[in-house]
């Protein structure tokens, strides 16, 4: 499979599409990635429209289906600041440095650049508004070995390990 796939920022019309996209992902991949509700009027009344978010999606443009999504909260929820802390960051929303990021890509189109896209995308959208690091949202599973090396393969940094459902790490991304 080479498909031809366009990369672009989503808006409330996608909201449907989005929502029909995560219903496609298999159990495993709705495990690891599931970083705010997928309801369509969560989608379009939470996430599209509102300027504290970034949604990106890649298209598959034969089949018109979405294939990738991913979504950057320009804030950092105050139980993340908490955490973060412990590596010696002080994270103040107000300032508007951190990001939080959340890759997804589906099953059958991994390994063929669609999350490399997605980030490279997300991060320039985010250099653009004069943010400098992008934080993991939620971390990443440690037991999700392929996208800790991929997250590695990019640039971010181990930051360190916490619990929740799970062991995760945290990593972070220098954007400037």
């Amino acid at each position: 499979m080479n498909p031809t796939i366009y990369i672009r920022e989503a808006n409330k019309t996608d909201a449907n599409n989005i929502a029909s996209y995560y219903q496609t992902l298999s159990k495993n991949s709705k495990q690891m990635f599931a970083p705010h509700d997928f309801s369509v009027d969560c989608l379009s009344d939470q996430i599209l429209a509102n300027d504290q978010y970034i949604a990106v999606i890649a298209e598959d443009i034969a089949t018109k289906k979405i294939v990738g999504y991913a979504v950057t909260q320009l804030w950092i929820f105050d139980y993340d600041v908490q955490r973060w802390s412990k590596y010696h960051l002080s994270i103040q929303n107000e300032n508007r440095k951190y990001a939080c990021f959340a890759p997804s890509v589906a099953d059958e189109y991994h390994h063929i650049g669609i999350g490399s896209q997605l980030l490279q995308h997300s991060r320039a959208s985010l250099k653009k508004k004069g943010f400098e690091f992008i934080l993991l949202w939620g971390g990443v599973q440690c037991h999700n070995i392929a996208a800790v090396q991929y997250y590695l393969k990019h640039g971010f940094k181990l930051m360190g390990h916490f619990d929740y459902e799970g062991s995760n790490y945290d990593m972070s991304l220098m954007i400037i």
